[in-house]
């Protein structure tokens, strides 16, 4: 009984943790599609508008875009800062481990050997012609 309690409170955390992370994946795409409209709106010739209305539609959007960005000029929101270790707990992939990118292997450098075997089908050069071939072509 306990422990099935405890797992419930876990997957209730996990729900919540994921529902947060949701949360600010979607405030963060709808601030992005809203620079992307504004983008469109400012670069939008006024030339090309088929009647004043239009016209006068993209200039006060202009405007207030213009506006908007004024005033977050001078009144900078400040910028979340994420720490590494919670970016790592929080993160679905496993953490890497840095001694594993530092190790002996990785001191020579050096290209390894391809198999150059005309007969091997994962050999992506054709001996024969001096030409890459795509092996999903073969």
């Amino acid at each position: 009984m306990g422990k099935k309690l405890e797992l419930m409170e876990t997957a209730a955390s996990d729900t919540r943790t994921l529902a947060k992370k949701r949360s600010e994946q979607m405030t963060r795409a709808n601030d992005l599609q809203e620079k992307v409209v504004n983008m469109e709106i400012l670069s939008k010739d006024l030339s090309t508008c088929i009647d004043e209305y239009e016209r006068a539609f993209y200039t006060q959007a202009k405007k207030d875009i213009i506006a908007d960005l004024a005033a977050r000029r001078a009144n900078p929101v400040p910028q979340e800062t994420v720490q590494p270790e919670s970016q790592a707990e929080s993160s679905d992939l496993p953490a890497l481990d840095l001694d594993l990118l530092t190790s002996e292997d990785n001191e020579n450098q050096s290209t390894p050997e391809r198999n150059n075997n005309p007969c091997d089908a994962c050999d992506d050069l054709d001996l024969l012609n001096n030409t890459v071939i795509d092996p999903a072509l073969e």
